[in-house]
């Protein structure tokens, strides 16, 4: 039996928080390293052009359609607000959770195509993209300018969003 002495989560990554764990074991340690990659094989995770094929899922576009238009704000991410997987998204969460808007975070790395579909919907290169009653704010730079100016939190309330905190500086 491998009596495991201790248990440490060390969290690293330019592009995101990366979980490592290490499990000291006799003389020598075993480091297990978590990243996105390997939440779910790509082999094993079905296309949403497969699932399509009975007409149950709706397309990439269709989805990103419904989300934009049903939601007042929905932040197109990678990862989730709870644990964003890169540090732009990151960014983004931080800005409108000290904002306190209430927001929808969209997971683009549970679907491929939902990954590319976003890029294309507004012809904007990089993720995350911000959008506020339907319309398309821009992507971290953007929000970040736009928080730090005092511009973001102007425009949330002029959306008639709740605000709770405004960038001083």
């Amino acid at each position: 039996m491998i009596e495991l002495f201790s248990l440490r989560k060390i969290f690293v990554g330019c592009a995101g928080p990366c979980p490592q764990v290490s499990l000291p074991i006799g003389f020598s340690s075993l480091v297990l390293k978590f990243h996105r990659s390997y939440m779910m094989p790509d082999a094993a995770r079905p296309s949403r052009t497969a699932m399509r094929k009975d007409e149950t899922m709706p397309s990439a576009h269709e989805t990103i359609d419904a989300e934009v238009k049903s939601n007042d704000v929905v932040l197109f991410m990678k990862g989730t607000p709870q644990f964003p997987m890169c540090g732009f998204s990151g960014q983004c969460v931080q800005i409108l959770d000290y904002l306190g808007v209430p927001y929808k975070g969209v997971n683009v790395l549970e679907d491929a195509e939902l990954r590319q579909g976003i890029k294309e919907y507004t012809n904007w290169p990089t993720i995350p993209q911000l959008y506020v009653k339907g319309e398309f704010v821009g992507g971290c730079d953007i929000i970040r300018e736009m928080f730090q100016s005092g511009e973001l939190a102007t425009h949330m309330a002029t959306a008639g969003l709740p605000v709770k905190q405004v960038a001083v500086g």
